[in-house]
């Protein structure tokens, strides 16, 4: 495991992902407004939105697929470490992460 995969989270886990779920929620309420989101500094490619958003929503019980780019082992184990999240196939996936052109 690489030493960067320990680092890069939520410096307040609780308080960090309550704001960053408010936001998440705030824009999936309103298509097209624009939410900041933050607090995550995650291995490439991930965003900061993407990355933000996986620490927010993801927990072991998550079911989840890195397509293309995405599917790297310092972007897993960064994920893993910090969200204990299942790699599963796409079909079966709760969270699919990646390049709609990738399997």
């Amino acid at each position: 495991m690489a030493q960067n995969t320990l680092a890069g989270g939520f410096a307040d886990p609780p308080q960090d992902a309550a704001q960053a779920f408010r936001g998440i929620m705030q824009a999936m309420a309103r298509p097209g407004r624009i939410e900041t989101v933050g607090g995550v500094r995650p291995p490439a490619p991930l965003s900061v939105a993407a990355a933000t958003l996986l620490l927010t929503l993801c927990d072991p019980d998550t079911g989840l697929y890195l397509a293309g780019a995405c599917d790297t082992p310092t972007v897993r184990d960064w994920i893993t470490f910090h969200t204990g999240a299942t790699y599963v196939a796409p079909a079966d996936a709760t969270i699919v992460l990646g390049a709609w052109h990738h399997p």
